[in-house]
C-alpha cells in the first residue's frame, strides 16, 4: 500500500490529537471525516485538507478512497462502528476503552481474530516518550527487582484547553451510567501503563468517591500484580478551585516505580504542574534526571505510527484487542470492587472471577500459605545439619577479612556467638569476636568472652545464611531467628564493619 488514507469518525476535542498523530506520516493523508454534527464536519473537513465529509459513518465505510479508520466517537457506539468497519475491510484503530463490557469486547476479539483488517486500540500513554523510556530502565535493571508501582493524577477545576459542552454531556451520561470520567475513562490510560510497565494484575480493591456530584474522586486504587510480589496504588484528586498548567486537559500525572536497586520517577504526563527533568531515576546511590521529551501529544503521534506501520506489516498493533480486553477487566473490577467494598478478582485471560470461584481461590491461597508455614517449620527442624553447622563456623572464621574500614573500629568490641546446631557438641557451638582498635580482628573458639558488648544467639543455618548474603541480618532478627542480648548500637556497628 503506497499511500494510507484515513477516515477520521467523530471529530470531536480528542480528534485534534488524532490530526496530529497523522499529519506528518509520509504517504498518510485524511481521505475524509464523519461527525454527527455537519457544522463540525465541514470545519474539520477544510482544517485538515479532507476530501470529503460526512454525518454517517457508514458513508464514510463506504469511501474507496479510506483505507483506515480512526473511531473517537463515545463509548456506547464503538461496536456497531467496529464491526462496521471490519465488514467493510477497513483498517480501525479504536479510541479506549475498546467498549463499556466485557460481553461485548468478546465479541470484537472474536471479530477482529477473523478480520482480514488491522484492529488495535489506541492508547497514547504506551507511547509517552517518558514511559516508554522508563519501561527500558526498568528492564535493563536500573533499579533491580520493581516492587511497587504508584500513581497520583490530579485533576483542577480551571487550566486546560476548552471542551466543548458537547464533550461534556455524553460524558455526564456515562457518569450517570456508572462510569466515571477519572476511574473508568481516563483510568484506562493509568490501568494500561501500570501493566505495560509490571505487568499483568491479578486483583484490586477500590474506594471511589464523589465530588461536585459528577466526579468519582476522590479514589483510591490499589492492586496486586500476578505471579509476583509486586503491588500498585493508584490516588485520584479532584481540586476544584485549583488551576492546572496544561495545553490539554486540566490534569497531570506522576508516576513512580520503586526497585530492590532503586526508584524511578515520571514527573508529568498531561500537563506541566512540575518543571525541571521529566523523568528522575535515583540508582547508584544516585540520582539521575532526564529531560525525555514530554510534550501529551506526542503519546497520539507514537499511536499512529504504530498503526500505520502495522498496516504495512513492520509491527504489531498495540493495545491489540485481546489486550485492550483485559485492560476494560481491569476498570470494570475496579467499579465492582468499589461498588461491593470488596477485593476483586481477575482471570488470567482478564476476565472476573465470580464471587464464589474468587472466594474459592483465595481459600486455595490460604492453604498454600499453611502448607508453607508447615514446610517451613519443619525446614527448621531439620536446619542444624552438618552441612550448616560447618558453614556457619568456616564464615565466621573469615570474618577479618571483611572488614569494611579499620578506621571504622574506635573502640575495643568483644562480640559473642551461640550457635545452635545438632552436629556441635552438645549442641551448641561457642565462638568470640574480638575488634581491636587500629583494626585487628580476632576469632576464637568454644568460649564466650568474658565481659562481652554483645551476644548473638542464633541457629547455624539462620547465622550462615546471614553471612553469606542469602538473608538479611533486620529480617533475620525480626522472623525470631536470631537474638540480640546487649547494646543494639554495637549491633548496628556490626553491620557497618562486616557489611552485613
Amino acid at each position: 500500500m503506497d499511500s494510507i488514507g484515513i477516515g477520521i469518525i467523530g471529530c470531536g476535542r480528542i480528534a485534534d490529537m488524532a490530526y496530529e498523530g497523522y499529519r506528518a506520516i509520509p504517504a498518510v493523508h485524511i481521505a475524509a471525516v464523519c461527525d454527527s454534527d455537519e457544522k463540525t464536519a465541514l470545519r474539520r473537513c477544510a482544517e485538515w485538507g479532507a476530501q470529503r465529509h460526512y454525518t454517517d459513518y457508514r458513508r464514510l465505510l463506504e469511501d474507496p478512497a479510506v483505507d483506515a479508520v480512526e473511531i473517537l466517537t463515545p463509548h456506547t457506539s464503538h461496536v456497531d462502528i467496529s464491526l462496521d468497519a471490519m465488514a467493510a475491510g477497513k483498517h480501525l484503530a479504536l479510541q479506549k476503552p475498546m467498549t463499556i463490557d466485557r460481553v461485548s469486547a468478546e465479541r470484537l476479539v472474536r471479530a477482529a481474530a477473523s478480520a482480514a483488517t488491522v484492529c488495535k486500540v489506541t492508547e497514547n500513554y504506551l507511547f509517552h516518550p517518558p514511559v516508554r523510556f522508563v519501561s527500558r530502565i526498568i528492564g535493563e535493571g536500573y533499579i533491580g527487582k520493581p516492587s511497587s508501582l504508584s500513581i497520583k493524577l490530579i485533576a483542577g477545576g480551571k487550566g486546560g484547553w476548552p471542551v466543548p459542552p458537547s464533550a461534556w454531556a455524553w460524558r455526564l451520561r456515562e457518569f450517570a451510567e456508572g462510569r466515571g470520567m477519572q476511574t473508568f475513562d481516563h483510568g484506562h490510560h493509568l490501568w494500561s501503563t501500570a501493566r505495560f510497565l509490571l505487568g499483568p494484575i491479578e486483583k484490586v480493591s477500590a474506594w471511589i468517591g464523589t465530588t461536585a456530584s459528577v466526579i468519582d474522586s476522590p479514589a483510591a486504587v490499589m492492586w496486586k500484580y500476578r505471579g509476583r510480589e509486586a503491588f500498585g496504588l493508584c490516588e485520584y484528586v479532584y481540586s476544584q478551585e485549583m488551576e492546572i498548567p496544561s495545553r490539554y486537559y486540566a490534569n497531570d500525572e506522576w508516576i513512580q516505580v520503586s526497585g530492590s536497586a532503586g526508584l524511578v520517577t515520571i514527573n508529568r504526563c498531561t500537563g506541566n504542574l512540575l518543571a525541571g527533568p521529566s523523568v528522575s531515576l535515583y540508582s547508584g546511590n544516585e540520582w539521575r534526571h532526564f529531560q525525555i521529551p514530554s510534550d501529551w501529544k506526542l503519546g497520539f503521534v507514537g499511536s499512529a505510527w504504530n498503526f500505520v506501520r502495522a498496516i504495512r506489516g513492520e509491527e504489531k498493533p498495540r493495545l491489540s484487542f485481546p489486550e485492550a480486553m483485559e485492560v476494560l477487566s481491569i476498570d470494570l473490577a475496579i467499579a465492582r470492587s468499589a461498588e461491593t467494598g470488596r477485593e476483586v478478582r481477575l482471570r488470567p485471560d482478564g476476565a472476573i472471577l465470580s464471587p464464589l470461584k474468587a472466594y474459592v481461590e483465595k481459600r486455595g491461597e490460604l492453604r498454600e500459605a499453611r502448607a508453607a508455614k508447615r514446610l517451613l517449620a519443619k525446614t527448621e527442624s531439620l536446619e542444624n545439619s552438618e552441612k550448616s553447622c560447618l558453614l556457619a563456623v568456616q564464615l565466621t572464621r573469615g570474618l577479618p577479612s571483611r572488614m569494611s574500614s579499620p578506621a571504622l573500629v574506635r573502640e575495643d568490641m568483644r562480640i559473642g556467638l551461640e550457635l545452635a546446631g545438632a552436629a556441635f557438641a552438645g549442641g551448641v557451638k561457642r565462638m568470640s569476636v574480638f575488634f581491636m582498635r587500629g583494626g585487628e580482628v580476632r576469632v576464637e573458639e568454644d568460649r564466650l568472652p568474658a565481659d562481652p558488648n554483645l551476644v548473638i544467639t542464633s541457629s547455624a543455618s539462620a547465622w550462615a545464611d546471614v553471612l553469606s548474603g542469602k538473608q538479611t541480618i533486620e529480617s533475620t532478627y525480626l522472623h525470631g531467628k536470631l537474638k540480640l542480648t546487649g547494646a543494639i548500637e554495637t549491633a548496628l556497628s556490626l553491620k557497618k564493619l562486616l557489611r552485613l
